[in-house]
């Protein structure tokens, strides 16, 4: 499996992180070139991908920001295709995160998992995250 960073958006890859991300969430809309080429093309995101043959089985959002204490991190969106779970994909797409979020100068990487992502959760105590005692909240913009 390779571990991509993507550079150049497509109808191609837009689509298949549609695939992707209707796996993690029933409310997902679809991706668009313009929209894609706005995450790869911000200087505060890095998307990864992995990819076998041209057929791109997970995927993984990395935020990286400065705030008033240092550098963060936050790693958005990963999913690894059903089809292709218990393989170490996410392990690799972790991974990746790690390394370039290290080489930003970021102080420490959060993410959230629901908790009845089993596996995932426990991907991420294995890899070294810590479950923190915090409330996550969110404000539904009306737009």
């Amino acid at each position: 499996m390779k571990i991509i960073e993507e550079k150049n958006p497509s109808p191609a890859l837009a689509h298949d992180i549609t695939r992707l991300v209707s796996q993690l969430s029933d409310s997902a809309s679809a991706l668009t070139e313009s929209g894609l080429a706005e995450i790869i093309n911000s200087p505060h995101t890095v998307l990864f991908t992995a990819q076998e043959n041209n057929i791109v089985y997970g995927m993984l959002i990395l935020l990286v920001y400065r705030i008033a204490v240092g550098r963060h991190a936050y790693i958005e969106n990963i999913v690894v295709d059903q089809l292709a779970r218990g393989k170490g994909i996410g392990s690799q797409l972790v991974s990746a995160a790690i390394k370039r979020a290290r080489k930003e100068g970021a102080r420490h990487i959060d993410l959230t998992s629901a908790p009845h992502r089993e596996a995932a959760n426990h991907l991420y105590l294995k890899l070294g995250f810590e479950k923190r005692t915090t409330n996550v909240y969110r404000y539904q913009v009306k737009q």
